[in-house]
C-alpha cells in the first residue's frame, strides 16, 4: 500500500507495511495445541497464493492462545480478561522487539544531513507499519475473544520515544460458538431441573453458558450495576462489547447444520431464533467482487446451489465479477452462506477513545443494547423509554448481534462423521428449497428470516443414524493423539474451505479503501 507526496524538491513515496495478526483460541478444558492443525493450513495457505502471484504480506503472525489452558471452567469473564492480557503483551512484545527498531532506523536515517543532501532531488522510501488484528474463535474461544475486546490496548506506544502504532481490526471469525449460551439449545432438551445440575458440573463456566441467575454470574458487580441478568446477555447487549465487535471489516460465524454437532446448536452458534424475523438474510457469492475488492451481494439476483458452491442465473453479473481460481466453497464440502446487511454502525470515536467518551457513546447506542438503566434506590432497574422495546430476551440479544452485520456458513458434514448405517444422497440444496416449494414460491429465489433458516438447518435431533460428532471436525482438532487420529478428516475442510476463507478475507485487508490514518487520531 503506497502513498506519494511532494516535499520539495523531493519525492516522498510512503509504504504501508500490514503486520497481520491471527490469534487462535480453543475451547473448553481445549489447549493451545486444538488448532495446532489449522495454525500449519494458514500458513501454508499463504505461502501458496504469495507464490501465485496474491497479495504480499510482511508477516502473518499465527498465535495460539496459552492462557487458558489450565483453566476454562472458571468463567468467561475470567478467561476473556486472561487472553485480552495475553494479546496485549503478544503485541507489545512485537512491536518493541520487530517494529520499533525499524522506526527508529527509519528515523536515523531521515534526519542524516548526509541523507537530505543526497537525495535532496530524488526519491524518498517513508515506511509506516500498521497491525490488523484478527480472531479466530472456536467453541468457548469465541466466547472469550468477544469478551476480550474491550480490553486489548488498541494503541500501542513505546516508554523511552514517542513512537506509537495503532491495531486495526480486521478479521472477526468463530466456529461453532455458543453466542447465546446453551439454555434450552442442548442437543437433547434437558428438563430445566437437569440444567443447574450440569452447570455446576462446567464450574462458572458452565453457569455462565447456561446463564444462571446473576447471583450466580461471574460478573456479579459489573451486571448488577448495568442490570443484566448474565454475562452473555451483557456481551450481546452492551455497548461497551457492541462497539469493538462492530470495528472488525468482516465478522464471520461458521456453525455446524443439521444436528451434527453435540456440544454447540446450529441456532446458538449461529445466533438464530424463532421470533427475530427484523434480519433476513440472502445467499451471496463469496467468490463475487467488484474491481475494488468488496464484496457484491445481489439483493434482487437469483441464486443456485449448485454441488455445495454458490451460484447465480444472471450471466451477466459472474462473467464480470468471478475471478479465476478463486473458489472458497469445496463441492466435498456442501455449505451455504448468507450474510446479513449491517444495521447499526457506531461512530469511529469508539476503540482508543476515553472511558468519558465511551461512556458518552453508550448512552447514544440505547437503540441497539435496549438500555436498562441503573438500579434505582431500591435496587429495581429503570428501564427508560425507547423507540423499540427491548426487553434483554433471547431475540433482542440475536437482533444486536446481527445488527453488526455478519456472514454465517452452515456446513452439512454428515457425509464426513460416523453412522449407524449408510446414508441416502442429499444435498444442502434439497433441504433448503423444501420450505419455498411447500409455499409455492419460485426456488431460486434466497431469501430467509432467522426463524426460517433455524428450522431448515437446525435439524432435528437425533436421526437414529448420524452421531454429532461434528464439533471438533470444523477444527481437525488435534487437542490429543485421540482427537487428531479421530478427526483427521476434518483436514481436508480446514485446508480447503477453513484456511481457505480466513487467508482470502486477510489478504483483502491491503485491497480496502481502509484509511489508516483515521485512527491515529485517538490518544
Amino acid at each position: 500500500m503506497e502513498s506519494v507526496t511532494a516535499n520539495g524538491t523531493a519525492v516522498v513515496v510512503t509504504t504501508t507495511i500490514i503486520h497481520h495478526f491471527m490469534i487462535l483460541v480453543h475451547g473448553i478444558m481445549g489447549n493451545a495445541g486444538e488448532l495446532g492443525y489449522v495454525q500449519q493450513a494458514l500458513q501454508r495457505e499463504l505461502e501458496q497464493r504469495q507464490s501465485n502471484g496474491g497479495s504480499t504480506v510482511t508477516k502473518l503472525v499465527v498465535h495460539s492462545a496459552t492462557c487458558n489452558e489450565a483453566d476454562s471452567l472458571d468463567g468467561i469473564e475470567a478467561g476473556g480478561l486472561r487472553l485480552a492480557q495475553e494479546i496485549n503483551h503478544l503485541l507489545r512484545d512485537y512491536f518493541q522487539d520487530e517494529i520499533l527498531p525499524l522506526l527508529e532506523s527509519n528515523e536515523r536515517r531521515d534526519t542524516s544531513e548526509l541523507y537530505q543532501q543526497k537525495n535532496q532531488q530524488q526519491q524518498q522510501q517513508q515506511q509506516k507499519h500498521t497491525i490488523a488484528l484478527s480472531f479466530l474463535g472456536f467453541s468457548l474461544g469465541g466466547m472469550y475473544s468477544r469478551y476480550s475486546l474491550p480490553f486489548i490496548d488498541w494503541n500501542i506506544s513505546a516508554e523511552e520515544n514517542n513512537h506509537s502504532i495503532t491495531v486495526v481490526p480486521n478479521l472477526f471469525a468463530t466456529v461453532a460458538t455458543p453466542h447465546l449460551g446453551i439454555q434450552r439449545m442442548t442437543y437433547w432438551n434437558l428438563p430445566s431441573c437437569l440444567e443447574p445440575v450440569v452447570a455446576w458440573y462446567l464450574g462458572q463456566t458452565g453457569r455462565d453458558l447456561f446463564r444462571r441467575p446473576r447471583k450466580h454470574c461471574s460478573t456479579v458487580q459489573t451486571i448488577a450495576t448495568n442490570c443484566y441478568e448474565d454475562v452473555i446477555q451483557q456481551m450481546s447487549l452492551d455497548p461497551k462489547f457492541l462497539l469493538p465487535l462492530s470495528k472488525f471489516q468482516k465478522r464471520l460465524a461458521m456453525a455446524n447444520a443439521f444436528s451434527t454437532d453435540f456440544a454447540v446448536h446450529t441456532a446458538t452458534a449461529a445466533f438464530l431464533t424463532d421470533d427475530d424475523d427484523d434480519h433476513h438474510w440472502k445467499e451471496v457469492i463469496r467468490n463475487h467482487h467488484d474491481s475494488e475488492g468488496s464484496e457484491i451481494i445481489h439483493s434482487s439476483a437469483h441464486f443456485i446451489l449448485e454441488n455445495g458452491s454458490l451460484s447465480t442465473t444472471n450471466e451477466k453479473h459472474s462473467a464480470s465479477t468471478k475471478k479465476a481460481g478463486d473458489n472458497s466453497i469445496i463441492p466435498h464440502f456442501p455449505s451455504v452462506r448468507f450474510v446479513t446487511s449491517r444495521s447499526w454502525s457506531p461512530d469511529d470515536e469508539s476503540i482508543g477513545s476515553s472511558q468519558e467518551q465511551q461512556q458518552q457513546q453508550q448512552q447514544q447506542s440505547c437503540d441497539v443494547r435496549g438500555d436498562i438503566g441503573d438500579p434505582d434506590e431500591t435496587g429495581t432497574c429503570q428501564r427508560p423509554l425507547l423507540d423499540r422495546n427491548v426487553d434483554g430476551s433471547m431475540s433482542d440479544m440475536a437482533s444486536s448481534l446481527n445488527s453488526l452485520g455478519w456472514t454465517k456458513i452452515f456446513v452439512d458434514v454428515r457425509s464426513h462423521i460416523p453412522a449407524l448405517w449408510s446414508r441416502p444422497k442429499t444435498s444442502s440444496q434439497d433441504i433448503i428449497i423444501t420450505e419455498q416449494d411447500e409455499a409455492g414460491l419460485s426456488t431460486q429465489k434466497r431469501i430467509y428470516s432467522p426463524s426460517a433458516l433455524k428450522r431448515k438447518l437446525s435439524g432435528r435431533g437425533f436421526d437414529f443414524n448420524t452421531l454429532p460428532f461434528g464439533h471438533s471436525f470444523l477444527v481437525a482438532s488435534t487437542k490429543n493423539w485421540w482427537y487428531t487420529w479421530f478427526y483427521r478428516d476434518g483436514r481436508n475442510f480446514v485446508d480447503q474451505v477453513l484456511a481457505s476463507e480466513l487467508v482470502k478475507e486477510l489478504l483483502l485487508f491491503n485491497d480496502t479503501k481502509l484509511e489508516v490514518e483515521r485512527w491515529k487520531r485517538y490518544p
